[in-house]
C-alpha cells in the first residue's frame, strides 16, 4: 500500500495570491499516484469540503499553494475539522499555511 493510501484530494483553491501552479502541481500528483498506484481526485473550487462523508473517502488531503483566509464557509471548515480530528491526513505546499486562519 502507498505511504499515502488510495485516495488523495489535491485542493488548489485561492482567494488571495494566485502561484498559477495548479497544472504542473497536478500533474506532478498525477505521475506520482501513477507510478505508485493511488487515485488522485482534483478540487478547484472546495466543492468537496462541503459534504463530511465524501471528505473521509480520502485518505490524505493536498493544499497546494492555496492562498486566502475566505475558502470555507461555516460548514466546510467544521467538516475540514471533523476529517482531522477523526485521523484525516493533510500535507501544504508553501502558500498553504496561509490558507487556515
Amino acid at each position: 500500500m502507498p505511504a499515502f493510501g488510495q485516495n488523495i484530494l489535491h485542493f488548489t483553491e485561492t482567494s488571495g495570491f494566485d502561484h498559477g501552479t495548479r497544472d504542473v502541481s497536478l500533474a506532478m500528483f498525477q505521475a506520482i499516484a501513477s507510478e505508485h498506484g493511488f487515485n488522485v481526485v482534483s478540487d478547484n473550487d472546495g466543492m468537496t469540503f462541503s459534504d463530511l462523508a465524501l471528505l473521509q473517502q480520502f485518505d490524505a488531503i493536498i493544499f497546494s499553494n492555496t492562498s486566502g483566509a475566505t475558502l470555507f464557509d461555516a460548514d466546510q471548515r467544521a467538516n475540514f475539522e471533523a476529517y482531522i480530528a477523526t485521523g484525516g491526513s493533510v500535507m501544504g505546499i508553501h502558500a498553504a499555511s496561509d490558507t487556515y486562519r
